[in-house]
């Protein structure tokens, strides 16, 4: 009797660690990882329909390689505006996605007041399309001028066709861009 009162203080213990060692890998930095990482309403579907868990070879035929990256998480901006956001069981070569969620944009990424002109034309996001990856935020602003909108993570500019670039920043490096329909994070 003993001994089975061991063994389930230390299968609870074992259990706390491992739920606050996932705790802290989820709160752990993300980083930029790939400069698409956008998925569509059809891979979200997709996602939602699967058995888990999944090779990680079979996430990144699925859905590409992510906008960024954690210790625990691959990130893919959703067409809805937030994150989906694969978890996995490990780091390793071999790590098996174990489920998902989705998650919307924080609250300080939500667009704040207008703060530039912010319009770019067909020209300047033909030139968006073809940069090399990350930029320094000065050369942004000198080729694309003002956002329209500024976050602590994103500048928005309405394009000519009504969507909107967001070109995503980690601190000053501009590290890729997306096109969304809205500015409704």
């Amino acid at each position: 009797m003993k001994h089975l009162a061991i063994a389930t203080a230390l299968t609870a213990a074992t259990f706390v660690t491992g739920a606050i060692v996932l705790e802290k890998q989820q709160a752990s930095a993300q980083y930029g990882y790939s400069s698409d990482g956008q998925i569509s309403l059809d891979q979200l579907e997709t996602v939602r329909n699967l058995a888990w868990p999944q090779t990680y070879n079979d996430m990144i035929g699925i859905l590409g390689y992510p906008r960024k990256r954690s210790e625990c998480c691959d990130y893919y901006l959703m067409p809805e505006h937030g994150w989906l956001v694969i978890r996995y069981d490990s780091t390793y070569a071999t790590a098996k996605a174990v489920d998902y969620y989705t998650q919307e944009f924080p609250i300080e990424s939500k667009p704040k007041e207008r703060y530039g002109d912010g319009l770019m034309s067909e020209q300047k996001f033909r030139q968006l399309q073809y940069l090399a990856w990350p930029q320094i935020e000065a050369d942004m602003t000198g080729t694309f001028g003002s956002p329209r909108h500024r976050t602590n993570s994103a500048d928005y500019f309405e394009l000519w066709s009504g969507q909107w670039a967001a070109i995503w920043y980690q601190g000053s490096t501009a590290t890729g861009y997306s096109v969304q329909d809205s500015l409704n994070n």
